[in-house]
């Protein structure tokens, strides 16, 4: 059977906000109650209008009323939470207490757990991480979906909380650059770890060109181990299987800035918690000697 709309999802987010906004008459009202700012409600509610092809609602002299599609989305909206909420019934979860979303950048993964690993007992209600690149992060945050998150290159008049995070160059022991030729780079195209690098490379008047990318961080590093290139990667981060590369012709890389940021109106008694926790990373960093 053809299945037009397969691997598209709505999320379940968005479908709960336009059923509060119908219910409330109000982006403002709905907000209060979902927790939410202005921009993630404005954000959520035109994600779904894209999707649907056109307005759900539209504003009155007594507020905001649905449009004729937009009663059709309200409608099956209902019926999707019904069917979530009886779902979560049958193991009790809806009657647990919501957990905490948190958005942890990949590059954060490990020293989190380890931290984690120790200080789990900090914690009464249950934690829900989301682990990503800090673009889809940011995204996340501002549209809801999160309630606080640790990134890398983080917004700085959003942020409770920063830290220098030291960047290097790494490579395999065994890989040598050819004379003249340009900088061959393992990264993902317009990520951070590409930025970075590209940004020091260009203030040096440095030719370069990608070799290999993938979202994949542990592709990423079989591939410099296997001697296609070189990658600009946190010192927190970098194998045994990889030395720092301090060749004379690689510039130094500006070291960004990471950081926490918590949703504007997120409420909750683990949140303290939560960012003492996050903001622990700053103090995981190993010092990293090994060169080639």
């Amino acid at each position: 059977m053809h299945r037009r709309y397969q691997g598209i999802n709505i999320p379940i987010e968005v479908v709960r906000t336009v059923v509060e906004i119908a219910e409330q008459g109000s982006y403002t009202r709905a907000g209060e109650r979902l927790l939410l700012g202005q921009p993630a409600i404005s954000a959520q509610i035109k994600r779904l209008q894209t999707l649907v092809g056109g307005p759900i609602f539209e504003k009155t002299a007594t507020g905001l009323r649905p449009t004729s599609r937009g009663k059709l989305v309200i409608a099956q909206a209902r019926r999707i939470l019904e069917s979530n909420d009886r779902i979560l019934e049958l193991g009790g979860a809806i009657r647990d207490t919501p957990p905490l979303r948190v958005g942890l950048s990949d590059l954060y993964a490990e020293p989190f757990c380890d931290i984690w690993q120790r200080r789990q007992g900090d914690f009464a209600e249950p934690v829900c991480v989301h682990c990503d690149e800090s673009s889809e992060l940011v995204r996340m945050l501002s549209e809801g979906y999160l309630d606080v998150a640790c990134l890398v290159q983080a917004p700085a008049n959003a942020a409770i909380a920063t830290w220098e995070e030291p960047f290097v160059w790494a490579r395999a022991p065994h890989f040598v650059l050819s004379p003249g030729a340009p900088v061959p780079l393992v990264s993902i195209a317009l990520d951070l770890s590409n930025s970075v690098a590209v940004d020091a490379l260009e203030r040096a008047g440095l030719t370069y060109r990608l070799v290999f990318e993938s979202p994949d961080f542990r592709a990423r590093i079989a591939a410099v181990r296997a001697g296609m290139g070189i990658m600009a990667l946190p010192a927190r981060n970098l194998p045994s299987t990889l030395v720092v590369a301090r060749d004379y012709y690689l510039p130094p890389i500006t070291s960004p800035l990471g950081g926490i940021c918590v949703r504007a109106g997120a409420r909750d008694a683990n949140l303290d918690a939560l960012v003492q926790l996050l903001n622990a990373l700053k103090n995981e960093m190993p010092a990293v000697q090994r060169a080639g």
